[in-house]
């Protein structure tokens, strides 16, 4: 009896049972998720994962073909990562548990007791789904690893000729579509300022100067050759998608380099050059899209640095500029390398110390510029508040829903955020209404550090007073980026509205018809809407880097932090609940992240 283990749990009708019951919940779960405000289909992509996955478990119990017992570091990890995902989803679905409608008659104690069970079902069925999923990793690592391709000598040269044959491929397809479908390009707003700033030679870090100055040589030139915006504009973005192209084409010679399959190749190309986020911001959106290749060349940069210490010397130079990069193209930038930094000195603060040194001098590098030289340029910063999203739209869904403001609270607040107008102007997912109104209440004077300090100490005390309404506002300014997907414009299409001359030009019209008609495919079919949701594409990262954590490869896990180091920013000041752009860095490193989690074993030092 000592070494069955089917005896220690009761025998096969505990599994019976066990198994039942974890079925009963999974589909009660999942029916109440049908009520959610995020996009059911990722939703319905895990929770089939995981009855697979459940299913699969309770076979192996049955037959005992295998232990499923695991050891202690393992079965600790996937019990964090299935409560963490069970937190994150049941915390994003609140109004399903927290928010019903009984009857203003039912009394307190069966509201409550009906919420507790709701919260059960879901959470209980979640916790189920992810459990089995991270268990299945957990057991059967080889089940989701890649085989190496077998190359002949004569091809020792392939990832060279997979670089260029995949960067003109990938350049042909968005040079195609800028010059007879999208031309000049398409701009945002930001964008537009930015043009503008580059004509006028008035200049502001509100959007990111480096992003600025670099557009600012294509307005030079192409006003001086052709004296035309629009041609400006066009030379800019058509450097901007081969530079794009490149990037993509280094994640597939490096997977290459990494004896990836043929199927892993091709679809990474097609990946890159067929989906329509990847097309629409190589060709318009300046500052996310050079974000968020900086991110992915760092990533490159750094695998290979930690994996040849002794190659290239050239390598710490792309690090550095890689590293530049991810700082200064967004102003979020240089907080989610800060948080890479902490990272990587605990993870590897004994190897490579270069590494370490060139991370240091860059963020030093960066905010040098950022402060001190543009301060000393009188460039205008941006405003406190932005960065401030969260605690303004915590401080007023507080207000609107308690309105127990102190004389002494609102002698505080009501000069930095009209109090009266607080509830016409709140958005649960977008802060910018609340932060133009306390622009307009300001009228353009700076908030003193006496005032700033107030505000602080205000923010904390409804927060003490409050909890459950400041997560309420977390959750809905923030969910996009951590919870499955929602309904939201994944990419711009246009020109937006401006005084410089910019506008869409349609080349071809039949071709721009059949290719809106594409890429509205994407946002209209239901299972296509999975290749366009940020949270999904998140978790995809969280789930990568606990691959990597069970199978103890600590390369893989530090290359996955970067872009959860972005969405980490988003989380404490994103200034909208779901919007592509913001974590487009998740898109364009996925492949890499992916193949380099799921990589033979034997290429794990």
């Amino acid at each position: 009896m000592k070494n069955n283990p089917t005896s220690k749990r009761g025998g096969p009708h505990a599994i019976h049972c066990k198994f039942l019951l974890q079925l009963v919940l999974i589909f009660e779960s999942l029916m109440q998720l049908t009520h959610s405000e995020a996009l059911f289909a990722p939703y319905l992509l895990v929770y089939a994962l995981g009855l697979l996955a459940a299913v699969s478990l309770y076979k192996d119990e049955l037959r005992r073909s295998g232990s499923t017992a695991l050891p202690d570091r393992e079965r600790q990890l996937c019990n964090i990562a299935a409560v963490f995902f069970t937190v994150l989803v049941s915390g994003a679905n609140y109004p399903l548990w927290l928010e019903y409608s009984l009857g203003e008659s039912t009394p307190a104690v069966l509201r409550a007791a009906y919420g507790f069970v709701m919260f059960f079902f879901i959470s209980g069925g979640c916790f189920f789904v992810f459990h089995a999923i991270f268990r299945c990793i957990s057991l059967r690592p080889d089940r989701i690893t890649w085989r190496e391709a077998v190359c002949p000598k004569a091809e020792i040269r392939k990832p060279r000729n997979l670089f260029l044959f995949s960067f003109f491929s990938i350049a042909f397809v968005y040079l195609f579509i800028l010059f007879l479908i999208k031309y000049p390009g398409l701009i945002e707003s930001d964008t537009i300022v930015q043009f503008r700033e580059c004509l006028t030679g008035e200049y502001s870090n509100r959007n990111p100067l480096f992003s600025t100055l670099i557009i600012r040589p294509f307005v030079a030139v192409g006003m001086a050759l052709f004296d035309d915006i629009n041609a400006c504009a066009a030379m800019y973005f058509a450097v901007q998608a081969i530079f794009v192209a490149f990037a993509f084409a280094c994640v597939v010679k490096t997977l290459a380099e990494l004896k990836a399959p043929r199927w892993l190749l091709i679809g990474t190309v097609l990946f890159y050059a067929l989906m329509p986020y990847h097309i629409m911001f190589s060709i318009g959106h300046s500052k996310d899209v050079l974000f968020s290749v900086s991110i992915t060349l760092f990533c490159l940069v750094l695998y290979r640095l930690l994996e040849q210490p002794n190659g290239p010397k050239r390598d710490y130079f792309f690090l550095l500029a890689a590293s530049v990069g991810f700082c200064m193209m967004r102003n979020n930038g240089i907080l989610a390398f800060a948080f890479f930094i902490l990272v990587y000195f605990f993870s590897c603060k004994k190897e490579n110390k270069r590494i370490l040194l060139i991370l240091l001098l860059s963020v030093l590098l960066c905010i040098f510029v950022k402060r001190p030289v543009l301060n000393a340029l009188e460039i205008p910063q941006s405003d406190v508040f932005e960065s401030l999203s969260l605690p303004t739209q915590q401080i007023a869904r507080t207000v609107i829903d308690h309105n127990d403001l102190t004389p002494e609270e609102f002698a505080v607040l009501d000069p930095i955020m009209n109090v009266s107008m607080l509830s016409q102007t709140y958005n649960p997912g977008l802060s910018d209404p609340i932060k133009a109104l306390i622009h307009t209440t300001l009228q353009g004077n700076p908030i003193s550090p006496r005032q700033m300090l107030s505000f602080a100490k205000l923010w904390f005390q409804l927060g003490l007073r409050h909890p459950i309404t400041y997560a309420k506002a977390f959750v809905d300014l923030t969910c996009g980026y951590w919870n499955s997907g929602y309904a939201a414009a994944p990419w711009c299409n246009f020109i937006a509205e401006n005084n410089l001359g910019l506008h869409l030009t349609k080349s071809v019209p039949m071709l721009n018809m059949l290719f809106d008609r594409y890429i509205g495919a994407f946002d209209d079919f239901y299972f296509l809407q999975i290749t366009i949701c940020t949270g999904l594409f998140v978790w995809a990262y969280l789930v990568s880097a606990f691959i990597c954590l069970i199978r103890k490869d600590k390369v893989g896990a530090i290359l996955c932090v970067p872009v959860l180091c972005v969405a980490q920013t988003l989380i404490l000041g994103v200034p909208v609940a779901c919007d592509l752009r913001y974590i487009y860095c998740a898109f364009c490193g996925l492949p890499f992240v992916l193949a380099l989690a799921t990589r033979p074993l034997r290429q794990i030092p």
